[in-house]
C-alpha cells in the first residue's frame, strides 16, 4: 500500500492554523502539527495526526521533525505586536524560516506553502487594485520580516507557492482588524482616524483556508499570489454595515489623520518609557493602528484565479453575520 505524503504545519494552533488542520483530508495526508505550548494541544483532540512539541529555533528538533516530511506549509508568525523590536520579528518570523529551509529534507521535499502578507506591499497606493507586480514597500516591522522571509524562500531553490494574504476575520479571530472594529462599536460613540473613504479589502477565514488547501494540491508554482476576499469596501460603507447587521446604535466621528500624527507619536513614546518602568499596556492607538485604518488599499486577486484556480466564495454580509453575536 502506498503511503501517505507526509505534511507539518507551523502555527497549527494560531487562528488560521486550526481551522486549516480541521480540514486537512487525514486520510490522504500524513499530518505533523509543530506546538510550542503543549497546553495548546486539546484544540487537536481526537484528530488523527502527530503533535510534535518544540521551537523553530531549534536545529536539532527541526532536523528530526522535518525528515521525512513532503510538504511543510509554515503559518507561524509574530504579528503586528506593539513593543516587539525588529530583533523579535526577526527572531519570530525570518529566523524561524532560515531553520525550516536549512533543514528540510531536501531530497523528499515536494513543496513549500508560506503565509505571507498584503502587508508587505505598503499602505497608499496611487493606482489600485495593487497586484503582484507592484514593489513591495513594507512599513511595518512585521511586513518588512515577511518580506525579507519571502526572500529567503525564493532564493533557496526549494520548491514554494507563497500566498500574500489580505486581512483576515472569522468567529475565533481574537485581536484583528475586523475583531477590534466591532468591539468598538459598542459605544455610543465611534471614533474612527481619516475620513472612512478608504478602500478595506478582507479575506473571510474560509476563502484563506480553502487557498491554502488548493495551493496544497497543486504543484508547487514557485510563484508569488494574492489572496483577498470578493469585495472592496470603504470603510465607512463597512461601518454601515456592521450597523446594519449588529443591530446597534452607534454615531461615527472622524477624526483627520493630520491631527492624530503627532499625538500617536508622543503617545506611543510614552508607553514605551512606561514599559522601562515595567507597566506594559498596549497604547490606545498607535502609528500602525493608524496606518492600517486609515490605509488605502485593494488587490488583484486574477493570478490566482487564472493559475491556481481559487475564487473566494464567502460575502462580507455572510462573514459579518458569521462574528457578530447578536
Amino acid at each position: 500500500m502506498k503511503e501517505n505524503k507526509k505534511i507539518i504545519i507551523t502555527g497549527a494552533t494560531g487562528f488560521i492554523g486550526q481551522e486549516l488542520v480541521k480540514l486537512i483530508d487525514k486520510n490522504k495526508y500524513d499530518l505533523h502539527v509543530i506546538i510550542r505550548d503543549q497546553n495548546k494541544a486539546h484544540v487537536f483532540d481526537g484528530m488523527n495526526l502527530k503533535i510534535l512539541k518544540g521551537s523553530l529555533n531549534d536545529a536539532d528538533f527541526l532536523k528530526k521533525s522535518l525528515s521525512g516530511q513532503s510538504i511543510i506549509i509554515h503559518l507561524a508568525a509574530m504579528l503586528n505586536e506593539w513593543g516587539a523590536s525588529r530583533t523579535d520579528f526577526c527572531t519570530n518570523n525570518v529566523d524561524t524560516t532560515i531553520n525550516l529551509i536549512n533543514n528540510a529534507d531536501k531530497n523528499l521535499l515536494e513543496k513549500f506553502i508560506y503565509l505571507s502578507s498584503v502587508h508587505v506591499y505598503g499602505a497608499n497606493f496611487k493606482n489600485l487594485p495593487v497586484n503582484e507586480n507592484q514593489k513591495p514597500c513594507p512599513v511595518t516591522l512585521y511586513a518588512q520580516s515577511k518580506l525579507e522571509a519571502e526572500n529567503l524562500i525564493i532564493n533557496s531553490g526549494i520548491p514554494y507557492t507563497i500566498l500574500r494574504s489580505s486581512m483576515v476575520y472569522g468567529p475565533s479571530e481574537k485581536s484583528g482588524f475586523m475583531t477590534n472594529l466591532i468591539n468598538s462599536c459598542n459605544k455610543k460613540m465611534v471614533f474612527v482616524p481619516g475620513n472612512g473613504q478608504n478602500k478595506i479589502h478582507l479575506i473571510y477565514i474560509d476563502d484563506l483556508v480553502r487557498a491554502i488547501l488548493i495551493a496544497l494540491e497543486q504543484a508547487p508554482s514557485n510563484d508569488i499570489f494574492n489572496i483577498a476576499g470578493q469585495e472592496v469596501i470603504t470603510l465607512d460603507l463597512l461601518l454601515k454595515k456592521v450597523k446594519t447587521v449588529s443591530r446597534r446604535s452607534f454615531d461615527v466621528i472622524y477624526i483627520p489623520k493630520v491631527l492624530l500624527f503627532f499625538p500617536t507619536i508622543i503617545i506611543e513614546v510614552l508607553h514605551r518609557l512606561l514599559k522601562l518602568l515595567g507597566f506594559n499596556k498596549k497604547p490606545f492607538i498607535t502609528k500602525d493602528v493608524l496606518d492600517i485604518v486609515t490605509g488605502n488599499r485593494c488587490f488583484d486577486t486574477t493570478k490566482a484565479r487564472q493559475k491556481l484556480g481559487f475564487a473566494p466564495q464567502v460575502s462580507l454580509d455572510a462573514g459579518l453575520r458569521d462574528i457578530i453575536k447578536i
